[in-house]
């Protein structure tokens, strides 16, 4: 039997413990913003005070990692909560828990700390970008058939394809696609513009470039105002991040652009913003539908040049893909999980 514990009970943290009760896998501890709870039955419904011992408090986490002896560490918490996060895969970690995450802060903002246990395999991230799609592996596998870096063009956050797509703020919420505490316009597309900036980074330092690694600290975020607001929802415009080998591709020239950020690593770049698609051949082929993610490459190679997934992207927020990504990632894990002591390697 595989032994969890699962950190935030927000939509991800539910759907994540029916989805792991579901493969008769056990929760022995569940965390909120506020407390830290031993399961005492299985996880079966949203009532979790009914199948609860008394709370602890978030300074018992380290014991309990220790008494617990738990596999898996499943990170569900805000994406706001970086240092919060990085505090409790630390302790799992060091302790030689597998942590599955789809919270990108502490590894866009910190990932100089958890480093070692990320190039030793024992996170799994894939639903930190791209929700259920397993976006990262496919970049991955297409950037292994190039001996440089081609153009990579995403769309990154499902949320702002939604919105810019033509879908409501309203529908947005219902659905849950929404960050948490962003309620109007304005505040939901600048938090969901910083949460393409954290994806970004993500993708530049597991994939692109880990020697020049960066952090959220590193990137300047431009934010929408309500003038460029109605401006970009009313001009056919889309959000898009572009990773390319140029400081300066000639994408981002010209007034009519929105730059919210742009990022010189070296001899390349990464860029986010709203563009008019009709002017790019790859943005044409991003225009996707609802709260969906995809990636398309400037390659020599034609099943690169195609988005994946194919043929219209596919989920890239919401509950259940989130957690369905999450899942798999640690099925990936736990089959090449090596049981060797890490204590040797413990900074």
């Amino acid at each position: 039997m595989v032994k969890t514990g699962v950190i935030g009970l927000g939509r991800v943290g539910k759907e994540l413990a029916r989805q792991i009760t579901a493969r008769h896998w056990d929760v022995i501890f569940a965390a909120d913003s506020k407390n830290i709870y031993r399961i005492r039955e299985r996880f079966t419904d949203d009532e979790l005070v009914k199948q609860v011992a008394a709370p602890l408090s978030c300074g018992d986490y380290p014991d309990m990692i220790e008494r617990s002896k738990i596999d898996i560490l499943f990170m569900a918490t805000p994406s706001n909560l970086g240092q919060i996060s990085l505090y409790y895969a630390y302790h799992a970690l060091k302790k030689g828990v597998l942590v599955v995450t789809c919270e990108k802060a502490f590894l866009s903002d910190y990932f100089t700390n958890i480093k070692l246990w990320f190039d030793l395999g024992r996170i799994g991230y894939s639903a930190t970008v791209g929700g259920g799609t397993m976006m990262l592996s496919e970049i991955q596998k297409r950037l292994n058939l190039h001996s440089s870096p081609p153009a990579i063009y995403a769309v990154l956050n499902g949320t702002l394809n939604f919105l810019f797509g033509g879908g409501t703020i309203a529908e947005a919420l219902k659905l849950g696609l929404t960050e948490p505490g962003a309620n109007d316009p304005i505040a939901v597309v600048n938090a969901e513009i910083k949460d393409t900036a954290r994806k970004a980074i993500i993708i530049h330092n597991t994939i692109l470039n880990a020697r020049q690694a960066i952090d959220a600290k590193d990137i300047s975020i431009t934010p929408v105002t309500p003038p460029a607001y109605y401006r970009l929802t009313t001009g056919g415009f889309r959000y898009y991040v572009i990773f390319s080998s140029e400081r300066l591709p000639k994408i981002i020239e010209g007034w009519n652009n929105y730059i919210c950020f742009h990022k010189t690593i070296g001899r390349g770049s990464i860029i986010g913003g709203f563009f008019q698609p009709g002017k790019n051949e790859f943005l044409q082929k991003l225009v996707i539908p609802g709260a969906n993610n995809a990636f398309a490459m400037d390659s020599p190679h034609e099943e690169c040049r195609e988005i994946f997934p194919c043929p219209a992207g596919g989920p890239g927020a919401g509950p259940e893909p989130t957690a369905a990504a999450m899942i798999k990632d640690a099925e990936n894990l736990l089959a090449e999980k090596n049981w060797g002591c890490l204590v040797s390697y413990l900074p």
